[in-house]
């Protein structure tokens, strides 16, 4: 028989084992529930695959031990950091002669030593004041900013960070950036109507922004909202206030 025939022969028999392999139910005399059939094929398929189920097993223990062990090693971050700015601010109450520009100093070097959110957040809005009483409005703004980037919930401390943040690109003479601040705290209080007295500052402030940039229908339009908005016991006594001041600026624009 030639060399051909027999690889051939060889071929057809190997094929034919394979479809009697798969044609035989291994588990057609099996009498047991259901349940304890699915707990048969599982144990065999997992014999017959011993290796790529350990391998498996195996690589979702690595991973969750890392989950587990970077979560770990983030709260111990944020605990040291905090730990050591409270530190810190431990020192400048003991010493009463200590300069703001000190302070500003000794806050940017621990920033640039620590990573961790929780101070980060505080000495940004600690930088970010410090900066407004020097009146460097636009440092101070930076600083708000940081804030902004970090925070996505509540909306209401955002749109609180976002007006802080648009009033210091304001006083930096800044109106496009100030605006675009203002713009998003009215985003995000516009579905708040336990907020009529906040949004309605926001609009008047986005308003204000677009007029000094010459978008006076749009500005005009953020003032009639001003208007449109309802009278309610948590809107606090001011939401009259910001009324009369957008019903003058439009007098003003018309008359312009």
């Amino acid at each position: 028989m030639a060399k051909s025939d027999k690889k051939k022969l060889r071929e057809e028999l190997f094929l034919k084992k394979k479809l009697a392999e798969v044609s035989v139910d291994p588990y057609a005399d099996f009498t047991g529930t259901k349940t304890e059939l699915a707990f048969l094929k599982l144990s065999d398929f997992m014999a017959k695959n011993r290796f790529k189920v350990f391998a498996t097993l195996l690589i979702l223990a690595v991973i969750m031990i890392a989950f587990v062990s970077i979560g770990e090693y983030i709260r111990s971050t944020e605990n040291k950091a905090m730990i050591q700015a409270e530190a810190l601010e431990r020192k400048w109450e003991k010493n009463p002669t200590i300069t703001n520009d000190e302070k500003i100093a000794q806050m940017e070097a621990f920033l640039n030593e620590h990573s961790s959110k929780n101070t980060k957040l505080l000495f940004s809005k600690r930088l970010g004041d410090s900066y407004l009483e020097k009146k460097e409005f636009a440092k101070a703004a930076t600083y708000y900013e940081t804030i902004l980037s970090s925070i996505e919930e509540p909306k209401e401390m955002k749109a609180y960070f976002s007006m802080i943040a648009g009033n210091a690109r304001e006083n930096a003479k800044e109106f496009p950036k100030a605006g675009a601040h203002y713009s998003r705290a009215t985003s995000l209080l516009m579905n708040n109507r336990e907020a009529n007295t906040f949004y309605a500052w926001a609009l008047y402030s986005s308003a204000r922004m677009k007029l000094l940039q010459d978008q006076k229908d749009a500005a005009k339009l953020e003032l009639k909202k001003i208007l449109d908005l309802e009278d309610k016991q948590t809107s606090g006594p001011y939401l009259n206030d910001v009324k009369q001041l957008a019903t003058y600026l439009i007098l003003s624009i018309n008359k312009g």
